[in-house]
């Protein structure tokens, strides 16, 4: 499965055929599910501690003009055909009224809250990654000859490092070496790098990009965000205080947006001038906010 790709959109993947190893987990559903539970189970709780503490009977409902007027139907064991006895309620007595209705409104929400939480028990016992676990039941044998539909973080980041890619050429003479021994152009640079490796985001410096057709450009940083599987590219711009710098990469940065890549979704920025450098601080609430 290890290929060489060299170019990419925004709706590509570095590793090619993403849609078939999707990042599986029903613990965010399940999570939803087990608080819908418990909304559930506290409306079959209300039903069971007050239902049978509520006046016997039913309210009845006459309208007349724009008024409403209520009345009680009660069991009437006295009467050879058993018909409900009826009695109005008096304005004083709304509480009565208010209750006969509550009694029935409760009852149909314990029924509903009953049959739905028998849907969603199994639900949360299902396992929580069904389609890794088929994988990983099969032989290595079979494995080898099929493409799965999911698998785990840890095969998936195996996959996106493996991806090899022509790195652009750096001139300047300047050292600047990571954590990973990379080379890479600026101090800040080197920084950044070593925060992604510090917090375990996997990334390619300078991966070349096709934006525009017979145009290949070279970001900062592609990142994978691991938990939701979302490549994002990070460009830090160092030089805030050069006009020239500047009016070049605004160009740049609307060339991203008009290519689908758009901040704050799949495109972050850092800034710094000669004298105003990119705070640490920064660089490690950039990757706590978009990249874990």
């Amino acid at each position: 499965m290890k290929k060489n790709y060299n170019k990419h959109n925004p709706k590509e993947s570095v590793i090619p055929n993403q849609t078939v190893i999707v990042k599986e987990s029903l613990e965010p559903i399940q999570s939803l599910i087990k608080e819908r539970i418990l909304f559930l189970e506290r409306i079959v709780q209300d039903y069971e501690s007050s239902f049978h503490n509520m006046p016997d009977g039913s309210l009845g409902v006459i309208k007349h003009g724009n008024k409403y007027q209520y009345y009680w139907k009660q069991p009437n064991h006295a009467s050879s055909d058993n018909l409900p006895k009826r009695t109005y309620i008096k304005n004083s007595e709304i509480s009565l009224a208010s209750s006969l209705a509550q009694k029935s409104y409760l009852k149909q929400a314990y029924s509903l809250a009953k049959k739905e939480l028998k849907l969603l028990y199994p639900l949360v016992d299902l396992d929580k990654a069904p389609l890794v676990s088929l994988y990983h039941s099969l032989p290595e044998f079979r494995q080898k000859l099929i493409t799965p539909y999911a698998i785990p973080d840890n095969e998936f980041i195996d996959l996106w490092n493996n991806v090899s890619y022509h790195k652009h050429d750096i001139y300047d003479e300047t050292l600047f070496i990571t954590n990973r021994n990379e080379r890479v152009r600026s101090k800040i640079e080197v920084n950044i790098a070593n925060m992604l490796d510090k917090y375990n985001v996997p990334y390619k410096y300078e991966y070349p990009m096709s934006l525009v057709k017979g145009e290949t450009i070279y970001p900062d940083f592609l990142c994978l965000n691991v938990r939701t599987r979302k490549e994002i590219i990070w460009e830090h711009f160092g030089m805030m205080d050069d006009i020239g710098y500047l009016r070049k990469n605004y160009a740049k940065l609307q060339s991203y947006q008009l290519h689908g890549y758009m901040l704050g979704k799949n495109l972050i920025t850092t800034f710094e001038t000669s004298k105003q450098p990119l705070d640490s601080r920064i660089i490690k609430a950039t990757i706590e906010t978009y990249l874990m």
